[in-house]
Parts: structure tokens; C-alpha cells; sequence
């Protein structure tokens, strides 16, 4: 199904947009702009999944976490941050990973991508509340390490560890009648 298809269904309340396992096709790369799509087109979703391809935390993604604040019934939200670097490699209208093995910035990028923790929770969490009009704002944010594209190099034990303790979920729940304050 088609981005333009999906905006068709203006009475969905669950929508999950994630990639496909195989990448050899051009991906759904997730802008503020598409986002805003959503709002525009399907207003009433309350369950939201959707991966956003990370970009080291700068103002895209910020933009991106805004918009999410902005869905006005949006109660369920789950995030699979994509660090594979992959959206970075389509630049210039290529869609295919490249053969050759990555450089140590870009594995240096991809693991700076994974190291989510819980006060980065806490901070997409309250950015999506604070970009919320709504009085009853989100109530569930699960984030999820999507993927780490392949980073040219044959895993050892000691980057296993690494590489396992990276793919950890972090869920914030806000229970309604709990009144968050700004630290």
C-alpha cells in the first residue's frame, strides 16, 4: 500500500508504518512533512508505529517528534529508531546499501544513533507532550533500536555485548492523572 493510499483512510485509528525487511527498493524515508500528512489526512489515529531514521538527535528529528505531538488523539506511541545509516546512503537517488565496508565515522554514526538511554526517553517523551495541544496528551511511548544496517565487520563477543545492550526497549508510560513539571 502506498503513502498516498494509506491518507485515503481518513477513519483509521491504528496505523503502523515500519520498512520492509528487504531494502532493495526505494524506502519510505519519514519527514516532519509526512507527518503532518497524517494529521492532516487520518486525524483520528490513536495508535501510532513508526520508524524514523536517526539523524544523531538534530532539528529533523526533532521535527519529527513535534508533529507526533501535534495528533490530537494520539494516546499509543511506539518508535523504531532506524540507525542502520541506510536513509544516509540514498543520497543522490540510489536506493541500494553500499558493497563496500563502511568507514569508522559511519559506524561511529550508526552506534551514536543506537545509544538511547532513559533521560533521551524522558526528553522525546516530554518534546512530544510539550508540541501537544491536546488535554489528555499521549499516555504510552515505547522506543525501539530498529536496526544497525550491517557495519561492515564480522561481530565479536565483545561487540555482541555491545551491540545487544544497545537493542534494549524503553517505554514511558504517563498515567492521567499524573502531573508532569518541567525539570
Amino acid at each position: 500500500m502506498s503513502f498516498q493510499e494509506i491518507l485515503g483512510h481518513g477513519t483509521l485509528r491504528r496505523l503502523c508504518i515500519l520498512p520492509g525487511a528487504q531494502r532493495a527498493v526505494r524506502p519510505f524515508v519519514k519527514t516532519r512533512e509526512k507527518i503532518d500528512s497524517i494529521l492532516a489526512y487520518c486525524p483520528r489515529i490513536e495508535e501510532l508505529t513508526v520508524s524514523i531514521p536517526g539523524t544523531n538527535g538534530d532539528f529533523r528529528e526533532v521535527e519529527i517528534h513535534r508533529a507526533l505531538g501535534r495528533m490530537p488523539r494520539l494516546k499509543k506511541l511506539e518508535i523504531f529508531f532506524d540507525c542502520s545509516g541506510f536513509y544516509a546512503w540514498c543520497k543522490g537517488g540510489s536506493s541500494l546499501q553500499p558493497t563496500s565496508p563502511l568507514r569508522y565515522a559511519d559506524i561511529q554514526d550508526i552506534l551514536i544513533n543506537a545509544s538511547i538511554d532513559e533521560p533521551l526517553i524522558y526528553s522525546i517523551f516530554r518534546t512530544i507532550i510539550e508540541a501537544s495541544p491536546r488535554e489528555f496528551p499521549l499516555q504510552r511511548l515505547k522506543a525501539v533500536i530498529f536496526d544497525f544496517g550491517n557495519l561492515g565487520v564480522e561481530y565479536t563477543a565483545d561487540l555482541d555485548a555491545i551491540v545487544q545492550f544497545l537493542f534494549r526497549k524503553w517505554q514511558y508510560i504517563q498515567v492521567q492523572e499524573m502531573v508532569m513539571t518541567t525539570l
